[in-house]
């Protein structure tokens, strides 16, 4: 999991890669799905979509929960943001760096 939640960071370190309110988004800014090689920005959890792709291919991106790796590294930013992981990233009052600083806290705790 520490590798997964790694390439995690590493995509969303520029705050120009990270988004709200979509999983995913193109240069244009449009909805797009987070494996598509045209991508840009991610949420958190476009970007844990997107690096477990990267890391493992054969995840089926429509349902990631069932892969373990995934749904570990989603229930610890959860655990650790105190609410849904998705719900952190998209609230109005978090930021760049409160997503980052979400996800070297899970980092620093991976088994």
């Amino acid at each position: 999991m520490p590798d997964l939640l790694i390439r995690v960071r590493e995509i969303l370190a520029d705050p120009e890669h990270w988004t709200k309110d979509s999983f995913a988004r193109d240069d244009n800014g449009y909805f797009i799905d987070p494996t598509e090689p045209v991508a840009r920005c991610f949420c958190l959890d476009g970007a844990l979509i997107r690096a477990a792709h990267e890391l493992h291919p054969e995840v089926n991106t429509s349902n990631p929960y069932r892969f373990g790796e995934y749904r570990d590294a989603a229930d610890r930013l959860s655990n650790f943001a105190g609410r849904n992981h998705l719900q952190f990233n998209d609230d109005p009052e978090t930021t760049h760096a409160d997503v980052l600083a979400l996800i070297d806290k899970a980092i620093a705790n991976a088994d």
